[in-house]
């Protein structure tokens, strides 16, 4: 759990009371990146105890001009993957400079990846960072290393309508997801040898949703969108289902395990999160602020607090080593775990994510996709196992 009591940070920001507007913010500009993004904020969720600092990213059509498949994070560079109409990738490297509260952003990297035919609409980075899988919808699946890029895994006819693609924590496999199932995925050689193959598959009498690997175990959690959530252990052939999550009424939009690998955070198409206890599947909490469906999800390095991006353009920072002391007190109202929330003021929150423990950032995105993620779809046709 965390301690609230790490060194005083500056709050040269401007102070945001949670539940209250911003002040006045400006843009920080890199010039040679202005096309892919721009700072619009940065701005302190502040409590008594510990100051959060928050920096609003605008990655939409207008900037981007492209469809944003994935971005990582960290407190020495950030990377953003863009798949544009002229189907190459391009690798946006990005270091994040925080002065006196400030927020700049400078181009470090930038490079493109070609090999796709049609416009890449899903990716995903490795945890280290050294590779990159994509996703076209022609049914082309590409695995990217980013030292050499180049591209060192193709398979040409993958999974329809992927939703989601995430790394096994531990490995170079991954896992795609959506209305066929889970799909398991690996190189079949060392490089230049450029097969990928599905290792093990997983169909499902519903659409897939959502998914999250467990921090500690080679577990993967599952959503759907007849708002269940299953968790399946990955190093059996086919993985089996081990434990069933219920309670929300909406389809499965994010999901997020909680650093200790305790909990399991779930967000829904309606705005709804559910916090279970992983070992015993109860329910330790309902939070209900967001009006809008969950994108994202994320919690601190140190396991405190948990951020929640959400399609009504807010991010919410919630305290979660409260939520766990008073998980017996069941009169304690969602207001009393809530840290903060803001508004984007640059649209939808399309990705959450704790630089350090007292600084979170939230890719946002201009407008609405066409195509909306997470909604009710009818059911596969044909026999599903």
């Amino acid at each position: 759990m965390a301690a609230n009591n790490e060194g005083e940070e500056s709050t040269k920001a401007s102070s945001i009371v949670p539940m209250q507007s911003a002040s006045e913010s400006r843009s920080l500009i890199a010039p040679e990146v202005y096309a892919a993004l721009t700072s619009k904020a940065t701005k302190a969720l502040t409590t008594p105890e510990v100051p959060l600092v928050s920096t609003f990213v605008v990655a939409g059509g207008h900037f981007v001009d492209g469809v944003v498949l994935c971005v990582s994070i960290s407190e020495d560079t950030s990377v953003l993957a863009v798949g544009k109409a002229d189907c190459l990738i391009y690798i946006y490297g990005l270091k994040l400079n925080v002065d006196g509260g400030n927020a700049d952003w400078s181009s470090d990297g930038n490079f493109n990846l070609v090999g796709h035919q049609v416009q890449a609409t899903r990716g995903a980075f490795s945890p280290n960072r050294n590779h990159l899988v994509t996703w076209s919808p022609d049914f082309e699946l590409r695995l990217w290393n980013l030292e050499s890029r180049s591209c060192v895994g193709f398979f040409p006819n993958a999974q329809r309508h992927v939703k989601r693609i995430v790394f096994d924590p531990f490995s170079i496999v991954f896992v795609t997801i959506g209305e066929h199932g889970v799909f398991t995925w690996a190189k079949t050689g060392t490089e230049p040898d450029t097969k990928l193959l599905p290792k093990y598959q997983k169909y499902y009498a519903h659409a897939l949703s959502a998914c999250a690997y467990h921090p500690k175990i080679t577990y993967l959690a599952t959503g759907f969108i007849n708002a269940k959530v299953c968790m399946s252990n990955m190093t059996a052939g086919v993985p089996p289902e081990v434990r069933l999550f219920e309670g929300h009424t909406k389809s499965i939009t994010a999901l997020a395990f909680s650093k200790c690998a305790e909990y399991l955070v779930a967000g829904a198409e309606d705005g709804c999160l559910i916090v279970w206890h992983v070992m015993t599947q109860m329910i330790i909490r309902r939070l209900n602020h967001h009006t809008r469906r969950i994108t994202s999800i994320a919690f601190a390095p140190d396991n405190g607090n948990f951020a929640v991006g959400s399609k009504d353009t807010f991010m919410s920072v919630w305290d979660f080593d409260l939520l766990v002391l008073t998980k017996k007190d069941k009169n304690l109202v969602t207001d009393g775990l809530l840290r903060g929330s803001q508004a984007s003021e640059c649209g939808i929150v399309y990705e959450v994510r704790f630089v350090t423990n007292k600084h979170l950032m939230a890719i946002c995105v201009d407008k609405p996709e066409e195509n909306e993620e997470g909604e009710e779809s009818t059911e596969l046709d044909g026999e599903l196992l």
